[in-house]
């Protein structure tokens, strides 16, 4: 689904980060909403910090419901009450920004995984900011990268009906 411009960027960036896939989102919000409804199942429960994107968190605390998904909001630094979160539930992921939003503060990120993986018999996703663009590259955050910038000048010097033929390695 798409157009070939944005299938073109998707494949350029795949091949750049040496990626199984990408897809191109037009916002960070998006990209967000598509991470939660792939990653969290009907019934799950969401982990995720009062720092959080306003939006973000207004999503998961009244839309998620819907689809019988709970979540626990905590500060960025509240450890004890993370360690209780995933003992009371059946936690399918924490999220939070680093920095977060709109404060600046960074989270541990490093304590937040092992708490996740000692607290819980089941595997956790432990994802950031960044590494949310990592999987789901979004279009905000790329606009600025030199690579990006460098294919879409190229691209500006071709005519309207050309259609970009990228090579793909082959895999070791």
């Amino acid at each position: 689904y798409g157009n070939p411009t944005t299938k073109a960027c998707e494949e350029k960036i795949r091949l750049l980060e040496e990626g199984e896939d990408c897809l191109l989102s037009a916002s960070g919000m998006n990209s967000a909403i598509c991470m939660l409804l792939a990653l969290v199942p009907a019934n799950g429960h969401i982990v995720t910090t009062t720092d959080c994107y306003r939006r973000t968190r207004q999503f998961v605390q009244t839309f998620m419901p819907k689809m019988g998904v709970s979540c626990t909001v905590l500060d960025p630094s509240d450890y004890d009450g993370l360690e209780k979160a995933l003992n009371e539930h059946d936690c399918s992921l924490y999220f939070s920004e680093s920095p977060t939003n709109p404060y600046l503060r960074c989270v541990d990120i490093e304590r937040i995984a092992k708490l996740c993986k000692a607290c819980h018999r089941h595997v956790h996703r432990t994802l950031k900011e960044r590494e949310l663009a990592v999987q789901f590259h979004s279009v905000e955050l790329l606009r600025e990268h030199p690579d990006i910038q460098a294919f879409v000048d190229w691209l500006k010097d071709k005519p309207d009906d050309f259609s970009p033929r990228l090579s793909r390695r082959k895999r070791k």
